[in-house]
């Protein structure tokens, strides 16, 4: 059973957010591992679970609009893939454009770059006609003339369902991000919405 995927970025470095925000840079991160918010020895303070609480708001799915559901229930299944990625990396680049204004996330978001999680590459190859599949969606703040290029910004997750058709996605921060608190404390799941792997 594939787990929750792990952003791989090889090329690809995450620029650092505010305070409370997080950042990512590069490599596989122990996301996909079950970690507690506290111990029965050292239980969460109220601060760390307000923190938390605010993490879990900042990551909530966003899903795609029932507009575009029955706008594309209309192609056949072998055409909405476009449709649907283009549809979300526009969701994607407003919302982070507005965490921008709001003071959440820092830098001048350009464009958003979506490809498949690597932990749903070989799935994708074996199955070329996958309806459901995983993304890591960056959206750029930096992006070099070097080949290839460098790319910066925040990453988000998204699960792309073309039978439905539908798309969620989610603000994704890596453990560590928050701050002066633990890992432990704010190891949190996608929510399956964003992260539930393909069908077997």
């Amino acid at each position: 059973m594939r787990r929750a995927p792990v952003p791989a970025l090889v090329l690809v470095v995450l620029a650092g957010g505010m305070a409370g925000c997080g950042g990512h840079a590069g490599g596989r991160q122990g996301t996909t591992a079950s970690r507690r918010v506290a111990t029965a020895d050292a239980p969460a303070t109220p601060a760390q679970r307000a923190a938390l609480t605010a993490r879990r708001r900042r990551e909530a799915p966003h899903f795609s609009s029932a507009a575009l559901r029955r706008e594309l229930t209309r192609l056949p299944q072998a055409q909405r893939r476009r449709p649907l990625l283009v549809a979300l990396r526009r969701s994607v680049l407003r919302d982070a454009r507005a965490r921008a204004r709001r003071g959440e996330l820092e830098g001048r978001f350009r464009d958003v770059s979506c490809t498949v999680t690597r932990d749903d590459r070989p799935y994708a190859r074996s199955h070329p006609g996958a309806p459901v599949l995983r993304y890591e969606c960056l959206a750029i703040t930096y992006r070099t003339t070097t080949r290839p290029p460098i790319l910066i910004g925040k990453v988000f997750l998204a699960r792309v369902d073309l039978a439905t058709p539908r798309y969620a996605w989610c603000l994704f921060t890596p453990v560590g991000g928050e701050g002066t608190h633990s890992a432990d404390t704010f190891a949190v799941q996608p929510s399956p919405a964003c992260a539930a792997p393909p069908p077997s």
